[in-house]
């Protein structure tokens, strides 16, 4: 069985503990907020978890508006712009993967249906990143679907990058790379 330690943002399997995807890119230089201020990257961190909650609860059905705070009601109306210009419909939220194989695991932020096709959406709230693309085929990598989109919520507009099947493998082989490297560091004692 699968388990999630939100203190240390950990993964295990039966014991057997799993490196988490963003650990990966973290620790092979792909994800590297060194150069920002930890105060920023902190508050950053914490609206972009503030406005996954928000949009899980939303489609939970269980969203207090009243208790919520005003900023972020303008993505979760991007959000729900989003479903319906591409008729979205989510069935799954923060859904765990692994490779047991691989010693990895991760948690996709939606999985659900455009036109009857499984389709992976990853949700940031900053600007596009070169990680973002490893990040969500990593995923996709992890737990095989029909189309991998990454979602950029801002509060006045939405923005949608595909990544097209052929581009998918040269990011996976991209985090397979990574994952070699941190295995590597890790066999090594770097980390």
């Amino acid at each position: 069985m699968l388990t999630f330690t939100e203190k240390d943002h950990s993964y295990k399997l039966d014991g057997l503990k799993l490196v988490s995807v963003t650990q990966v890119l973290k620790e092979a230089g792909l994800s590297d907020f060194s150069k920002v201020n930890p105060e920023l990257l902190e508050r950053a961190a914490n609206f972009g978890t503030a406005v996954h909650k928000a949009i899980q609860l939303s489609v939970k059905g269980t969203l207090d508006m009243e208790s919520l705070d005003t900023s972020l009601l303008p993505y979760l109306d991007q959000w729900r712009a989003f479903c319906e210009d591409f008729r979205y419909s989510p069935k799954e939220m923060e859904y765990q993967v692994f490779n047991k194989a691989l010693g990895v695991a991760g948690a996709i932020d939606h999985l659900g249906y455009i036109k009857q096709e499984s389709t992976l959406v990853d949700i940031k709230t900053g600007h596009l990143k070169g990680a973002d693309l490893v990040q969500a085929c990593a995923y996709a990598y992890l737990y095989p679907v029909g189309r991998v989109l990454i979602l950029y919520l801002t509060d006045n507009t939405y923005k949608v990058n595909e990544i097209k099947r052929q581009d998918r493998k040269r990011y996976e082989s991209i985090f397979l790379a990574a994952l070699s490297i941190y295995n590597f560091r890790k066999q090594e004692k770097m980390l």
